[in-house]
């Protein structure tokens, strides 16, 4: 689903099985990252206004007005000069000036309340390294990157210490649960050999609304979609994994945001504050009138370490039913 965490679940592969990524490629993400700063203070300050907060030093509306006039930041693969993007002395003291501003802080600590993207806190707790000239992407920067996925990517690897040779096709279709069915199997024909089906659903969008949709929670949104991916006849014979993403922003909602989840789903009847409680109850939600196999996970897809284990859990179960229906034939 959209704002899942797929396509940095793809990059971890890439860093786990593919040897990561060169030095060019690194650095190709700089103004990907540097237009991801200035859109999330761009979306913070439109939050303020939502939100009804003010700036707290009136002299930042100047610097508010500078960031909201600065033209996006086309990526490399549409700018080939542009590897060493630097952002103008003006827009940098402008974004730190904001940066430092109480309105500007309140507005980031209620990012939830007007769907601020989960990478906005740590952008801006590196500004200052990630606005300086000789500046240079890191691994941990790039899973941070937010790129938005059209059509099919799809990305190849060994694993199961060569035993396997895998084929990765990262969708980003935009389907939610009204997307009628017919429209879902049209585009499940891209996948109809495909041997299993990873679901990746975001835990910490429990208490957010669509964008589309304003009216729709997206995590029962979620659900529906899953149950419409799992009963789908082109994937009757698919091994099915279903990854729970963002387990780590989820735990921080769950602890300390008051955001319970009883008030968005008022069928949960655990304590307020029981991160194991809730996260099984989602699970449970999402397997529910489901008749059939599902291999269901938590991760936290920017924790490499994580992504790994859960990787080569879900890898050796597929290469174990590969090599039944081998001793099948």
């Amino acid at each position: 689903t959209g704002e899942s965490g797929k396509s940095t679940l793809v990059k971890q592969m890439k860093v786990i099985y593919n040897e990561g990524f060169s030095d060019e490629e690194l650095l190709s993400f700089r103004p990907t990252i540097l237009d991801n700063l200035l859109s999330s203070m761009k979306y913070t300050l439109a939050g303020m206004g939502l939100l009804r907060i003010r700036l707290g030093n009136s002299r930042n509306k100047s610097a508010a007005k500078l960031v909201l006039s600065h033209p996006a930041i086309p990526p490399v693969g549409e700018n080939e000069t542009n590897y060493y993007y630097t952002l103008g002395e003006e827009t940098i003291k402008a974004l730190e000036a904001l940066w430092r501003d109480k309105g500007v802080r309140t507005a980031v600590l209620r990012g939830h309340e007007y769907e601020l993207n989960d990478s906005a806190l740590y952008l801006f707790e590196n500004m200052q390294r990630l606005t300086s000239e000789k500046y240079e992407p890191t691994v941990r920067d790039v899973l941070r990157a937010r790129v938005r996925t059209n059509g099919v990517i799809e990305t190849e690897f060994i694993a199961c210490q060569g035993a396997l040779r895998a084929r990765v096709l990262d969708a980003g279709i935009p389907l939610n649960s009204a997307t009628p069915y017919c429209t879902v199997s049209k585009w499940m024909r891209w996948f109809e050999d495909v041997r299993a089906v990873i679901f990746v659903v975001a835990l910490s969008g429990y208490d957010m609304l669509m964008q589309t949709e304003p009216n729709i929670n997206r995590l029962q949104d979620s659900m529906d979609l899953f149950r419409k991916i799992a009963t789908n006849r082109y994937f009757q014979n698919c091994l099915m994994v279903l990854f729970l993403n963002k387990m780590d922003l989820f735990r921080e909602k769950i602890l300390h945001s008051k955001r319970h989840l009883r008030y968005y789903f008022s069928e949960f009847r655990g304590p307020d504050e029981n991160v194991d409680s809730a996260a099984l109850f989602v699970q449970g939600k999402l397997l529910e009138a489901i008749q059939r196999p599902v291999f269901p996970h938590f991760t936290t897809a920017v924790d490499t370490a994580n992504v790994k284990a859960v990787f080569e859990t879900v890898l050796s179960t597929i290469l174990k039913r590969n090599i039944d229906a081998y001793q099948l034939l």
